[in-house]
């Protein structure tokens, strides 16, 4: 339904990292793709867990970043699929990967990328 309801729209996409989880069923349905891929550092992945859920169980949070990496990783090697890499740490840090990220996808009004910008 999802992808029917965006099929005509140019730039469209969802932010969940439990996506790495069904993607591999959600791929074939999908056509012409670019994949962002926001790098994180582990630890500081598993801290952000940690501060939002209130369960400090570093094991547990720290188990399941590695097996969404390694869903991400395995789906990005099997399909072969055509992404983007961004850290989220460099893009925090310098907004010009943001302007990167909009040129790769076509994005060329210094405005939108501004406020895209801005936004972080």
């Amino acid at each position: 339904m999802l992808i029917d309801q965006r099929k005509d729209t140019p730039l469209w996409g969802w932010s969940d990292p439990a996506t790495v989880l069904t993607i591999p069923i959600i791929y074939p349905l999908l056509s012409d793709m670019l994949y962002v891929c926001l790098w994180r550092n582990r630890d500081a992945n598993v801290d952000a867990l940690i501060d939002k859920t209130g369960n400090t169980n570093y094991a547990k949070w720290y188990d399941l970043v590695n097996e969404y990496l390694d869903q991400r990783d395995e789906f990005l090697t099997k399909s072969n699929a055509q992404f983007y890499a961004l850290s989220y740490e460099q893009v925090i840090t310098d907004k010009e990967q943001v302007a990167g990220l909009a040129y790769t996808l076509g994005i060329r009004d210094r405005a939108t990328v501004t406020k895209a910008q801005g936004v972080l």
